[in-house]
């Protein structure tokens, strides 16, 4: 019914609770979020409980396409969402999603052309609190 309304919809299945998404759909996800962010579209990521599974994507594009730290994007999410919490699992999928990302040791290459990801950076930034994601 997602298509019938004009919606392209993306699902990764992932068990609840304790888990998190792999990191091949991680990145699936987190380029589906960017290639609509550049149409100048939002993205509705969503989970069951909306705390765990759909954070731990969004901290990853936040990390990937707006340059964030982890620190710094959990802070901005947190700072929009108070209710998002991540197990270890997830906060180790987060962690290693950042550590390939600053590497290029991602498993999963974006069908967007180069130009259009931006380089990952190694500094902090201060996320802006009003500045939401395009989600």
């Amino acid at each position: 019914h997602f298509q019938a309304n004009g919606i392209e919809h993306l699902e990764i299945p992932t068990r609840d609770y304790a888990y998190a998404p792999s990191q091949k759909d991680i990145c699936k996800a987190v380029d589906f979020i960017n290639r609509h962010a550049l149409q100048g579209n939002t993205t509705y990521v969503h989970c069951k409980a909306g705390r765990g599974r759909s954070t731990t994507v969004v901290l990853c594009y936040l990390i990937k396409y707006k340059n964030m730290t982890p620190e710094d994007a959990w802070a901005h999410t947190k700072s929009i969402r108070p209710r998002v919490c991540l197990t270890s699992t997830q906060e180790e999928a987060v962690a290693l999603f950042s550590k390939l990302n600053l590497d290029g040791d991602l498993p999963f290459q974006s069908s967007v052309g180069a130009a259009a990801r931006p380089r990952p950076n190694t500094r902090k930034i201060q996320p802006d609190p009003s500045d939401h994601p395009e989600l």
